[in-house]
């Protein structure tokens, strides 16, 4: 119970900012970094890099402009389910992986440039 009531404590003294933008525009910032067409995170071959397209986005799309996977779920048309894992294989591979990492910083400067935030508790 000591460890919930931290953890709300937490949430509601530290506001997040987000910023307005748009999924289509993440998916762009998200392509052209990585170099895939916009198709790719859109067709529903099995493709491992459509998939981890959706994704980066979807993890780009929670932290700075607020979404939940569920709407980008629905966006790309995919299971919530597939999303977050996906969503988790990205956060475990910044982690390990330097110049993945730098990539996302990038496309994260790409986003949230000239843009003003909104704060939300």
């Amino acid at each position: 119970d000591e460890f919930v009531d931290d953890v709300h404590h937490r949430v509601k003294e530290e506001p997040s900012l987000v910023y307005d933008l748009p999924i289509e525009k993440i998916v762009s910032a998200v392509g052209s970094t990585l170099g895939m067409a916009k198709d790719i995170f859109y067709s529903f071959t099995r493709s491992r890099e459509g998939a981890w397209g959706r994704a980066v986005a979807a993890f780009l799309g929670r932290k700075w402009g607020g979404y939940q996977l569920k709407r980008f779920a629905e966006h790309f048309k995919r299971d919530p389910v597939v999303i977050s894992k996906g969503v988790r294989g990205v956060e475990k591979r910044l982690a390990k992986d330097g110049p993945f990492a730098q990539s996302v910083a990038m496309m994260e400067k790409t986003l949230i440039r000239n843009k003003k935030p909104k704060i939300v508790n």
